[in-house]
């Protein structure tokens, strides 16, 4: 399986599933797919540690925020920065959405789709935005 088809089956698997704090989260679901991408999981030292919001921001809390957290990680496993996010990059995007269903806002995890396009989980489902990109990741297929 090719790049491009392994994000589309990561994305449909997504739409079908439901997120939950801890399961297929805005935190987990991009490390699934780094993870899939044939890289170290970077969720590895906080995975089925927490079930909650209060959970999960008390993890981000001793890594000394969000972009901390992250940071930390992508160095771990070797991540390099994308200057210029494409497809399967991963990265920590302002999300801004609410409406019907509960709503995501803040620094969350998402899935660069392409052209300026990004994918994060919500409790509510995928959200598809074009949201401002704080940090990306590039996220090679298949790490040498």
């Amino acid at each position: 399986m090719n790049k491009a088809a392994a994000l589309d089956a990561h994305l449909e698997r997504a739409m079908n599933d439901l997120a939950f704090w801890g399961q297929g989260d805005c935190f987990l679901w991009p490390a699934d797919w780094i993870e899939r991408s044939g890289w170290p999981d970077p969720a590895g030292p906080w995975r089925g540690r927490y079930a909650t919001a209060l959970g999960a921001a008390r993890i981000v809390r001793r890594a000394g925020g969000v972009e901390a957290l992250w940071i930390s990680r992508a160095i771990e496993i070797g991540l390099n920065p994308a200057l210029r996010p494409v497809a399967g990059d991963v990265g920590l995007v302002e999300h801004g959405t609410t409406g019907a269903g509960p709503s995501l806002r803040g620094r969350v995890g998402a899935i660069c789709l392409g052209a300026g396009e990004w994918a994060t989980s919500t409790p509510a489902g995928l959200r598809f935005g074009y949201w401002p990109v704080l940090r990306a990741w590039r996220v090679p297929w298949r790490r040498p």
